[in-house]
Formats: structure tokens, sequence, C-alpha cells
């Protein structure tokens, strides 16, 4: 029995000073394992045992309490840990069978538990120090005690420290994480910001001189004499104005209506012939990248929405389709209207695909794959973006299916009531 002495003492010192920050986990199992030792020096203590009821109850209702602070949400740790401070006490209490001892143990529990809390680990061990300095006097405790009661306390005095240095490890991990998400959340917010301002000032002041450029290229495209090459060359021109035209449109709209439905120009229109328009416009930048397109649409698709804004969905669609196959792959564009009367456009190709890791940020504003920017494949990350918000304000939705080196399919899915199948 008294070799049990310098051993807590021991153990309380190097739970005390030794290491940072403690693991939850590693506490709460030492803690549990403290917990059974207490237990059995109490049935073994010298003296009357008393029926195991009270101190059983003691050590379920101890360690329950540690476990939901250890499990609980980080916005209740703080308010659970310092409910477990009461908790313990009456845990206590009870293993020590209500006598002067669990009196002394809870007082014990509560400066350890509420100082690191407030002080951390330096607060528990300077509680703990000091409260095992003051019981190894023999006879303070209880009159005629002896050493039995004293390493009792001690060992109570440990499971004290463990409960002090298990809440305060959940405290620390929780606050932690808290600070660091909302840290991280702050400086995407920043950046964010930063990157809209510019985008909006540079589309801005890029809009007007290619307004001009692409003016004064469609004048001079008018005239009969032009010589065959420099046609070709203003076609050139002409083609790459309108694609950077586009572009700074799309950053204008990003910018201006981000996390809104964008504005639509509803109209009665065909959905059909816009879909074979986009194809067609699509078979150029095939051709140059040594896909083959096709396409599924069948005459007519009447449907009531905004047919540039549509257009620019197949444009995009598409274009993601050419740019992310590899030479020799294919892309196959359909346009149908399914039982219900919905309209679904799917766009498939056989492309190098989409890692599942990626695929929740996949529309996500600027957000480039991995493998598209290792790949160098042209593009800012506003396509995807723009597309989602363009089908969402149409009641549409969009989803995607894509296995990585095995290709992507893209499915717009617009609502039946703005649609029927002509006749």
């Amino acid at each position: 029995m008294r070799a049990w002495g310098p051993r807590c003492r021991w153990v309380v010192r190097h739970l005390c000073w030794n290491g940072g920050e403690p693991d939850p986990r590693v506490l709460q199992s030492s803690f549990t394992l403290i917990l059974a030792i207490a237990l059995g020096f109490r049935i073994a203590a010298e003296g009357p045992v008393a029926p195991l009821s009270w101190p059983v109850a003691g050590v379920v209702i101890a360690i329950v309490g540690s476990l939901i602070v250890l499990t609980a949400p980080a916005p209740r740790v703080d308010v659970l840990a310092r409910a477990l401070a009461v908790v313990h006490i009456a845990a206590l209490g009870m293993l020590a069978q209500g006598s002067e001892l669990g009196i002394a143990s809870g007082l014990v529990v509560f400066p350890s538990i509420w100082l690191g809390l407030e002080l951390g680990q330096r607060g528990v061990a300077l509680a703990t120090g000091a409260t095992v300095a003051f019981i190894a006097v023999p006879g303070l405790v209880s009159r005629g005690a002896g050493v039995a009661h004293v390493e009792w306390l001690l060992l109570l005095t440990i499971l004290a420290g463990f409960s002090a240095f298990a809440t305060d490890a959940a405290l620390i991990a929780a606050r932690t994480a808290q600070a660091r998400a909302e840290a991280r959340e702050a400086e995407l917010a920043v950046a964010l910001k930063v990157k809209e301002d510019f985008v909006a000032l540079v589309s801005h002041e890029l809009r007007t001189p290619l307004t001009s450029i692409v003016g004064y290229v469609a004048v001079a495209l008018e005239r009969d004499d032009l010589d065959p090459v420099l046609r070709t060359q203003l076609d050139a021109v002409d083609r790459n104005g309108k694609r950077l035209e586009r572009l700074v449109q799309d950053l204008l709209d990003e910018v201006q209506h981000s996390g809104r439905p964008l504005p639509l120009r509803e109209q009665d229109t065909d959905l059909a012939v816009i879909v074979r328009e986009c194809v067609a416009g699509a078979r150029l930048q095939a051709a140059r990248g040594g896909v083959r397109l096709d396409a599924d649409v069948p005459d007519s698709i009447a449907f009531t929405g905004d047919p540039e804004r549509l257009a620019q969905v197949v444009d995009n669609l598409v274009s993601n389709a050419i740019k992310y196959t590899e030479p020799g792959g294919s892309a196959r564009v359909q346009a149908i209207v399914v039982a219900d009367g919905s309209v679904r456009i799917s766009v498939q190709d056989t492309g190098i695909g989409i890692d599942p890791a990626e695929r929740a940020r996949l529309f996500s504003r600027f957000f480039r794959g991995a493998e598209a920017s290792r790949r160098a494949i042209q593009g800012i990350g506003l396509g995807l973006s723009i597309t989602k918000s363009i089908v969402e304000s149409h009641g549409g939705r969009i989803e995607v299916d894509s296995e990585p080196g095995r290709g992507s399919e893209f499915r717009v899915v617009l609502p039946s009531y703005a649609a029927q199948l002509a006749s």
C-alpha cells in the first residue's frame, strides 16, 4: 500500500509538466483507466467496505460527462466543460461514498478544471501540485486515517488532473479548429473581393476598345473587294474579338450577379435551332483540336427562355468538351424532350474526366482543376459557374457524370412547363 504514494506523485508530476497540447482521445482512455484503478483501490481500502452502488455510479457519471464534452460541437464545449466541473465534484463524492474524502476530492477537482479552462495546462499543474503537497501530510484529511486515505486521495487527485486535461484539450481543439476555420473564411472572402473588384475594373476598361475593334472589323468584312488572305486574317480577328467580348461579358455578369439569378430576356424560341447553331460554330474548334463532334437534335423544340443565355450554356459546355478531349477523341451533343415534357440537353465527351475530389467545387467561381492547370488548358474558371447560374435562372438544373480518364457527361434539364415538342 505504501508503495503507491511515490508512484502517484510521479504520475501527477509527469502529467502536469511533460509534453505540449494533450490529445483528448489518449486522455480519455487514461481517464477511464484511472477511474477503474481508483474504484479498485476504494474496494481494497482498509476499513469497512460499504456497498459498491455509489462508487460505481460515480465512475459512470464521470465517464459519461467527459465523453459528452469530448464529442460536443465546438460552440457548446465551453459551457459543457464548466458544467462537467460540477458533475465531477458529485461523481468523486459518490466514489468516496459521501465521506470527508469526497468533499476534499471535490475541492481538488473544481480548481483544477476551472484553471485548466482559463489558464491552460500550467493552471492545471499549479492547482494539482498544490493540492498534492497539501494532502501529503498524514492525518490532514481525516484524523487517524493513515496512509490509506492519503494515497486514496492522491489517486483522486490524479483523476482530477486527467479530468482537467481532457476538458482543456477538448476546449483547445475546438477553439483552435473554429479559429482556423474563421480565419480561412475571412482570408477567402478578402481574396474573392479583391479578385471581383479587379475583374470588374479590367472588364469595364476592356469593353470600350473591344466594341470599337469588333465594329470596325465587321465593317471591313462587308467589302466585296477584300483580298482573300486579308479576309482570312480579318475573320480571325473578328472571331477572337467576339470571343474576348463574350469573356468580358461573362466576367461582368459573374461579378454583378454573383449569388443571384441572372436577368433574362424571355421570348418564344426554338431550342433545337440554338443547339444546332452552337454545334456548327464549334466545328472549327473541334477540327483544330482533332476532336470528332457529333449532334443528335430534333427538327424543332419550342421553348420560352432567353435565347442568348441558352446559347451561352450550350457554347460553354461544347467548348469545354472539346478543350478537355485529346486529339482522336469525340464529343456528342444531344437535345431531346423527355416523357414529362422537360427538355434535356446533354454534352458527352471522351476526354480527361474529372477528379472526384474536385467534383464539389466544379461549379465554383474561378475554380480550375489540377489537371486543367497541368495541361495549360485555356480558361479562367467561370464558364461552368455562369452556365449553372443561367440554367437555374430558367428554373432548371445541371448534372454531371464523370470518371478520370474516361470522359464526362453534362446534362442540362429545363422545366417542362416551358417546353413542348413542336408539331
